[in-house]
């Protein structure tokens, strides 16, 4: 591949992956589902042919994303007694600012721990574990939450199969 489609092609990941991040934070995305779409992506964009350099960037590119993400559109907290509490002195939904004394948070069995974006009207998940997954409002039957969490672990599950399917064909492709 010529230098210069490298870098035409290395200039159009950055931008399907700033579209992937953008697309992600406004619609509240699952962490799998943005890396399902990240994959589908680069391999619509033909990354598997550029040279390793080119993916190397991109991988460095969607890292450093994902790092200032956690910074600025992501917050630690759960959902107790049916609202949102988070660990972010400066929010409002600061635990402490709610009555909530750290032990009591972090004492407390809440089963929706887990990263939610900042960026939504209410806080959406990003990254909550399948295994303490729980319906967020409300209190749901132990069926409620045994289909919750099988939903979850099938919609982790698929999108991470595909992300690995999608990366051994683009590590294919890049090997030929």
């Amino acid at each position: 591949m010529e230098i210069s489609r490298a870098v035409l092609l290395q200039q159009r990941g950055v931008t399907v992956l700033s579209d992937v991040y953008s697309q992600a934070s406004i619609c509240g995305l699952r962490s799998s589902q943005m890396e399902a779409n990240r994959h589908k992506a680069l391999e619509r964009l033909g990354i598997g042919k550029a040279p390793r350099w080119v993916r190397a960037f991109l991988d460095g590119w969607w890292r450093c994303r994902i790092d200032l993400g956690y910074r600025q559109d992501l917050v630690y907290g759960a959902f107790m007694g049916g609202r949102f509490v988070s660990t972010h002195r400066e929010r409002p939904d600061y635990y402490e600012k709610l009555g909530i004394s750290a032990r009591e948070f972090a004492e407390e069995k809440c089963p929706t721990v887990g990263h939610y974006w900042s960026t939504t009207r209410e806080p959406k998940p990003f990254f909550i574990s399948a295994e303490d997954y729980r319906p967020l409002v409300g209190d749901a039957t132990d069926a409620q939450v045994a289909a919750a969490t099988q939903t979850l672990r099938e919609e982790q599950g698929q999108a991470f199969a595909e992300s690995q399917a999608e990366a051994a064909i683009v590590e294919a492709k890049a090997g030929m």
